[in-house]
């Protein structure tokens, strides 16, 4: 079924984004942005209990890639990705090593 001219959403595990650690510290109150910046941090420098690795999210950033590529080599248009955060970053990084270019960055906006 069409809206608007879209296609159907297409929605892969691949695509989610990179779980955060969490960690119980009791005694600590910080703002929750604080606490996702904290154990993004962690996450980055390898500290994952019970999360995906970096290196893992890399690779599962890389299979996306190569689906929105596929996408894109099989469309009469453009390709959308909705995505959040860290996934969409890995994606673009993966995006640029393979010669893509950015035209416009949405920074940390949404």
């Amino acid at each position: 079924m069409k809206a608007l001219g879209l296609e159907p959403d297409v929605i892969d595990e691949v695509f989610r984004e990179a779980d955060l650690p969490v960690f119980h510290m009791p005694g600590f109150r910080l703002s929750p942005t604080v606490w996702a910046a904290f154990f993004r941090v962690m996450w980055l420098c390898g500290i994952s209990r019970n999360v995906e690795r970096v290196r893992i999210a890399k690779k599962r950033a890389a299979q996306a890639t190569n689906i929105l590529i596929a996408f894109a080599k099989g469309s009469d248009g453009p390709v959308l990705l909705m995505g959040h955060g860290v996934m969409n970053r890995l994606i673009a990084r993966e995006l640029r090593s393979l010669g893509f270019k950015e035209y416009y960055c949405q920074g940390n906006s949404y």
